[in-house]
């Protein structure tokens, strides 16, 4: 039977360094939330990086990553599909995404120790 570790290792690191560049879009994405209204085409892109990392997190390792990545998922996904967010979601979403970006920060450092 073949030996996939140095295949999931491979996958784990290319994972981590696309996390390293969405990282940046969450804090953007976070620090613009909270001081203005976002395109529904910005919250799609951030929507799909979501939802990627809650795909594959688990499957490398980061489970908690993929559950806070998936929570901010299903909360853009549901602003999505209504015509209108309020103030209490637009909250909502920010705390998820800064959640999300301490996640992230947190399986890149664990990555480097």
């Amino acid at each position: 039977m073949p030996d996939h570790t140095a295949t999931l290792r491979r996958i784990r690191v290319e994972f981590l360094g696309r996390l390293r560049a969405q990282l940046c879009s969450f804090e953007a994405l976070a620090e613009t939330l909270a001081n203005e209204p976002v395109s529904g085409s910005r919250l799609v892109g951030v929507r799909r990086n979501a939802h990627k990392i809650a795909g594959v997190a688990g499957s490398v390792g980061f489970v908690d990553l993929g559950n806070t990545a998936r929570k901010l998922d299903e909360l853009l996904n549901q602003a999505m599909r209504e015509r209108e967010v309020g103030s209490i979601e637009v909250k909502a979403i920010v705390a998820a995404t800064n959640e999300l970006c301490q996640a992230c920060a947190n399986a890149l450092a664990t990555n480097e120790t």
